[in-house]
């Protein structure tokens, strides 16, 4: 019996993986979402229909927006295998989020205990905007994979694996520069700390931490001699130092979004809890536990003053979930490892379902928690129907997104050769529809809706809705 024992905390980890891959079937087929749709689903296809380059100038610099190209190249990849429907390009973003559970489960029972490793998982893939992104093409997911196998390689000072994994996660995103500066951060203040070495052995014993730096300048020089341009000259013009900005970003965002919504005030108070109750016993930690959490710490504090700076979204901070959900479990079960052992998992399964609650039910208009999903459908319900009706090759207005998703079949709305001819933001007298969504509004809307217009069809999903118009003309004969 103690045998098979062993093998309980890998068989509830994959127990959550499996459950993750049945409730995520249903929308492995949904069009895509947002920024999912356009530029990413577009660039994708783009490196499908032509050939598979990681050189910046492989596909348009409007689809890739200056991204490093790692997650595009993998993706076109795995559609050229495995086909360019919109079911089986899901895939491959579930297939991350899936290696997500096991490799946050493995850093776990390093650095830790299985225990902590199982409990992590659970309350990781319980979490509203991990659902989500599991089966959306956009990168996070990914950059939440190299972030735990670079920093669980760093900390087992394995260099060249570390080298690796943080090379492959600077080439996915430029938010993963965000761990090797953390690192060499870390590692230039233990260099002042402890001089017991020279000056040139610590150099030796510390080199691999920057050398990931290396792959994401060559690409960067790469992209200066292609594109003209190191950055993409839009996300420049979104850096904002201004202070309030930074507030706003930082606390009614980041800190509500990560401490307090979809169930996240339960994590943030057992974790205050237990944090008292180790202090207060004047409990220890191994020195591998104090060093793991600490650098873990130190890179999510990194990460949100670089995301505070940046364009943000609450997706973009996925990859800080994991690592912070590890100390959670790890607090809570070693503040009360002297009480039955049921209590911590008790109160770790709690918290899960709370967030389970919140990820099923509390639904908004973005693409970090289950919302995306009611707004993509009465989206696809609005195209469906114009289609059918014969619209195709009539004017009609429509916001940017919707627009991609009439223009072209990448996004996964129309098939090949249903494209609309003349869709767009602008509008005369000729325009015979105008489409309204719950996920784009604008100044050209407000023209529009100034019109006389009337509803035709809605389709409506709770708080998502998007509503077909057309002119009343009864009202302009009276």
């Amino acid at each position: 019996m103690n045998r098979f024992r062993q093998y309980i905390p890998i068989a509830i980890v994959s127990l959550v993986a499996l459950l993750l891959i049945v409730f995520k079937w249903q929308h492995l087929s949904l069009p895509s979402f947002w920024d999912e749709g356009f530029p990413y689903a577009y660039a994708i296809h783009y490196l499908t229909d032509h050939h598979l380059t990681l050189l910046p100038s492989g596909m348009p610099p409007l689809f890739s927006t200056g991204h490093p190209t790692l997650f595009y190249f993998l993706a076109a990849t795995w559609m050229k295998i495995f086909g360019i429907q919109m079911m089986h390009a899901r895939l491959f973003p579930l297939l991350l989020s899936v290696l997500d559970i096991f490799v946050l489960y493995r850093f776990a029972k390093t650095f830790f205990n299985p225990t902590t490793g199982v409990l992590a998982v659970i309350l990781f893939a319980t979490r509203a905007v991990f659902v989500a992104q599991a089966t959306q093409l956009l990168p996070e997911t990914q950059v939440t994979l190299f972030t735990i196998l670079a920093l669980h390689a760093w900390l087992q000072n394995k260099k060249w694996m570390y080298v690796i994994w943080a090379s492959l996660l600077v080439l996915t995103k430029e938010s993963g520069l965000v761990l090797p500066a953390a690192l060499c951060l870390w590692e230039m203040v233990s260099m002042i700390r402890y001089r017991k070495l020279s000056i040139i052995a610590q150099i030796k014993n510390r080199f691999h931490t920057p050398l990931p730096f290396v792959a994401a300048i060559l690409f960067f020089v790469v992209q200066r001699a292609e594109m003209g341009w190191y950055f993409f000259p839009r996300h420049m013009n979104a850096i904002n130092l201004g202070k309030k900005i930074i507030y706003d970003k930082l606390v009614p965002s980041m800190g509500a979004h990560f401490f307090l919504y979809y169930g996240g005030i339960a994590t943030s108070i057992f974790i205050i809890i237990a944090t008292a109750i180790f202090l207060l016993r004047k409990m220890k930690l191994t020195s591998v536990q104090r060093r793991t959490i600490f650098v873990t710490l130190l890179f999510m504090i990194c990460f949100v003053a670089f995301s505070s700076v940046n364009y943000y979204s609450p997706r973009y901070i996925l990859c800080l979930y994991p690592l912070w959900f590890v100390i959670v479990a790890f607090m809570v079960t070693e503040s009360m490892k002297s009480f039955s052992k049921i209590i911590p998992i008790a109160i770790i399964v709690c918290a899960a379902l709370f967030q389970s609650w919140y990820t099923q039910y509390f639904r908004t208009v973005g693409d970090y928690d289950l919302g995306y999903a009611d707004c993509v459908i009465t989206q696809r319900n609005a195209i469906r129907w114009c289609v059918e009706n014969g619209y195709r090759e009539k004017e009609i207005f429509v916001q940017q997104q919707m627009e991609r998703g009439m223009e072209s079949d990448a996004a996964g709305f129309i098939q090949s050769g249903e494209e609309f001819s003349h869709a767009g933001k602008t509008f005369d007298a000729q325009t015979a529809l105008f489409i309204f969504t719950c996920t784009e509004t604008d100044s050209s809307e407000n023209e529009a809706r100034k019109l006389n217009l009337k509803t035709i069809q809605e389709f409506r999903i709770g708080k998502a809705w998007t509503e077909i118009c057309a002119r009343d003309t009864t009202a302009t004969q009276h």
